[in-house]
């Protein structure tokens, strides 16, 4: 295998391991810090935070099944070109991992902003009840 390929396969693997490891370090730190922010939320509010949850969860998941997948590649007995990087075993993966998670991230951010929302809201009066109450 020439140094391209084992670059680019190294890289591959870096970058999933370091997604996993995003996506581990902020379900971990909602988890710990959810006894902290839980108060009367709207029913939307959880579903955002538990639905972010799900995400990281299967960006996860699809970090170990493409780091698996990398492992299988290189462990072949064919010889790898530069364009083996790019095959539906490693790609497929990848790609909703990156999904999974900007979306687990996207979903955090709107529970966040919905919190702040609402706790503006509960010291300078009850500006979002009635909105809020109508969307769930």
């Amino acid at each position: 295998m020439d140094e391209q390929t084992t670059q680019a396969f190294s890289y591959t693997s870096d970058a999933l391991k370091q997604m996993m490891t995003l996506s581990t370090g902020v379900l971990a730190l909602e988890v710990t810090l959810l006894k902290d922010i839980i108060q009367s939320l709207p029913h939307i509010a959880y579903i955002a935070l538990g639905t972010s949850w799900v995400c990281f969860l299967l960006a996860l998941l699809l970090g170990v099944v493409g780091m698996l997948a990398v492992t299988g590649s290189l462990s072949k007995d064919s010889k790898l070109s530069p364009a083996s990087i790019y095959g539906s075993n490693i790609r497929i993966p990848a790609l909703f991992q990156v999904i999974f998670f900007g979306l687990g991230m996207t979903l955090t951010v709107v529970f966040g902003v919905m919190l702040l929302w609402i706790k503006s809201s509960d010291s300078h009066g009850a500006m979002i009840g009635g909105y809020l109450s109508c969307i769930t």
